[in-house]
């Protein structure tokens, strides 16, 4: 194999591990092996040598076709496609600044964050100008002295934040701003093909408290499909687990056609202890329905476990029967009709009612999942509760719809990350990863 064509497909693994496909040095090595028994000039076997050596999944395929296409092409349009895309970030950079520069304070620019900046430069006209026109009245307002300035600056800050929350576009994570978008060949090829791959499938990367009522039917399939594609997944290691040891009556019937002659042997199966399960939901009024997703998830995990016992929770707390719903829309329904729902939230006393419960299994074999985004009342009991909580059972995990890079604005999220495992589940990609860990 010759070195340009080597020195290529070096630069293009460097583009798929960029794109998220984590090929192992061993996968890169049969890659290039794999091109010595193909014709190298027929694209299309390229492709599916390549692919078959480092795509592992459905997703990696994905990503793997679109890098592909992005990649190899001509030496000259590929050069131009990148220059012409580092250029026009850095010209939507300046673009950004420029608009951001007329948020001021007497004279004086705000300091704003360069994520805040882009949402500023997106957001509608009028949605400008109903923050210029505060910054106008708070600059010219009677006895408002340049010490204000700070109090001003927290304000515009918290009406950004909202209107980036009511984004389509994920600008919450850093990868999505165009300030932290990649200049190299690799990055811009890995990014351009991840936004195509958004694009072909938005819902699954669109952040769950955006989801209009239209978008449901929708989202209930999907959901439906990453629920079954967890369930196969969750079989096929069930039946890779470890042999208990031979099975001397299965081994014999299979032998009868052999005369007798042990050629088939077969194996007890290692059954390990089922897992218990018990899942607090909050279904306060920016919960509900992202509960019912979850709540759906957690339904197919039901034949893996000897029990799952659910609960919605807002100030107080409800045990919820979901296995004859088979919809998260069937969930969604039975949740609005629930004394709970609606309501502010206390994480604590929905723990301490799991604590005390005498119907309420709690012990060395559960795993308990709570679906909330901790904005909670009484932080301080809830981190004590969620403590002793911890003492008591195998682990819990924390589903949160909030972004990872948001969770230092919410109060108490760090006392509670030391008893429990924390994760993001901001879009439904991100809800199924959860829910396979667990």
């Amino acid at each position: 194999m010759d070195d340009l064509l080597l020195n290529n497909l070096l630069r293009f693994f460097e583009v798929l591990r960029t794109a998220g496909v984590r090929g192992s040095l061993s996968e890169a090595i049969d890659a290039i092996e794999a091109l010595t028994c193909v014709d190298v000039m027929d694209r299309a076997a390229v492709k599916a040598a390549l692919s078959a050596c480092v795509a592992k999944s459905e997703t990696e395929r994905k990503i793997f076709s679109e890098c592909f296409e992005r990649f190899f092409i001509n030496p000259v349009e590929k050069s131009n496609y990148v220059t012409r895309k580092s250029k026009a970030r850095e010209q939507r950079k300046l673009e950004i600044l420029e608009k951001a520069s007329e948020l001021q304070y007497q004279g004086q620019e705000l300091d704003l964050s360069d994520e805040l900046k882009e949402i500023y430069s997106e957001i509608t006209v009028s949605e400008r100008q109903s923050i210029l026109d505060f910054l106008e009245r708070s600059s010219m307002g009677k006895n408002m002295k340049s010490h204000f300035k700070p109090i001003t600056e927290n304000v515009v800050k918290g009406k950004l934040n909202n209107l980036k929350n009511k984004c389509q576009k994920p600008h919450n994570h850093h990868q999505c701003s165009i300030f932290y978008s990649p200049v190299s060949e690799a990055g811009i090829i890995a990014e351009d093909a991840e936004e195509a791959i958004r694009e072909e499938n938005s819902l699954i990367y669109k952040n769950l408290s955006t989801i209009e009522d239209k978008d449901m039917p929708a989202v209930i399939q999907l959901i439906r499909a990453m629920a079954e594609r967890l369930r196969k997944s969750t079989r096929r290691r069930l039946r890779t687990t470890g042999r208990a040891g031979l099975d001397f009556k299965r081994t014999i019937s299979s032998s009868i056609a052999s005369g007798g002659t042990l050629f088939r042997l077969k194996y007890k199966r290692k059954h390990g202890p089922k897992q218990r399960i018990l899942t607090l939901c909050d279904v306060s009024a920016s919960m509900y329905r992202f509960s019912g997703f979850v709540l759906k998830f957690i339904s197919c995990l039901h034949a893996e476990v000897s029990s799952a016992d659910n609960y919605v929770f807002s100030t107080g707390i409800e045990k919820l029967n979901i296995r004859s719903f088979t919809t998260s829309t069937d969930i969604e329904q039975e949740i609005t009709k629930s004394k709970v729902w609606k309501k502010g939230t206390d994480i604590g006393q929905a723990i301490r009612h799991i604590l005390t419960d005498r119907f309420a299994i709690v012990n060395s074999s559960t795993v308990v999942i709570i679906v909330s985004d901790a904005k909670t009342l009484n932080v301080a009991k809830a981190t004590e509760e969620l403590k002793q909580l911890a003492a008591k059972v195998k682990q819990i995990y924390w589903l949160n719809p909030i972004h990872e890079s948001d969770w230092g604005e919410i109060a108490g999220l760090d006392g509670f990350k030391q008893y429990c495992v924390m994760l993001d589940c901001s879009n439904l990609d991100k809800l199924s990863r959860a829910c396979e860990r667990l």
